[in-house]
């Protein structure tokens, strides 16, 4: 059995990215537009709200072609048309902002150490004398060779035997019929249904 945590993407801190920010008006002047479209607003009733398409389409607007999501403190989505992060909620400002991560003080830099002073170098000693080699002993006088022995005549080769002949074939035996096939074994049972755990703001999945 195995849970898993599915964010809940509303209630999600990390979005994902939307196109562009834009004016409810140019929202509503898209025409055609494409499932899965996101944009944050800058204006109107929905202000500040992450806008995403439903369905794809063409023709006039229809506010039940596209669901708003009000944003939370602490969310974080890319910008594609500027190439930013934008965080909400930064310094309890409700608002969209670019978000810049906080640089950390700089640790104080370490004196360098004072250099020591290199030592004399020591004299070299004297070489010393090389011995006489010794003399080079005598070589003795070299054995006598022994006769070789004579070599044995080779006997006779033994006569080859007849081969014997081939036996019959044996007869090939009959095929074993074919065994029956087994029962298709019973159905696992459904995995729980998924619950909503506010503390974690996601889908609990349990699977068997």
């Amino acid at each position: 059995m195995a849970t898993y945590r599915t964010p809940v993407l509303e209630n999600f801190a990390y979005q994902p990215s939307v196109k562009d920010r834009i004016t409810q008006a140019a929202l509503e002047a898209l025409n055609p537009w494409t499932k899965g479209w996101r944009y944050l607003l800058t204006d109107g009733a929905n202000d500040k709200k992450i806008v995403y398409a439903n369905t794809s389409g063409t023709g006039a607007y229809v506010a039940g072609n596209w669901t708003y999501d009000a944003p939370l403190v602490g969310m974080v989505t890319w910008v594609e048309d500027e190439n930013e992060y934008y965080s909400y909620g930064k310094g309890g400002v409700a608002s969209w902002t670019i978000y810049v991560g906080e640089k950390g003080d700089q640790g104080t830099k370490g004196s360098k150490g004072s250099q020591g002073t290199k030592g004399s170098q020591g004299t070299r000693g004297t070489q010393g004398t090389k011995g006489s080699q010794g003399t080079v002993g005598s070589r003795g006088s070299q054995g006598t060779v022994g006769s070789q022995g004579t070599v044995g005549s080779r006997g006779s080769q033994g006569t080859v035997g007849s081969r014997g002949s081939q036996g019959t074939k044996g007869s090939q035996g009959t095929r074993g019929s074919q065994g029956t096939k087994g029962s298709r074994g019973s159905q696992g049972t459904p995995g729980g249904q998924p619950t909503y755990d506010g503390s974690y703001m996601c889908l609990i999945i349990t699977t068997s």
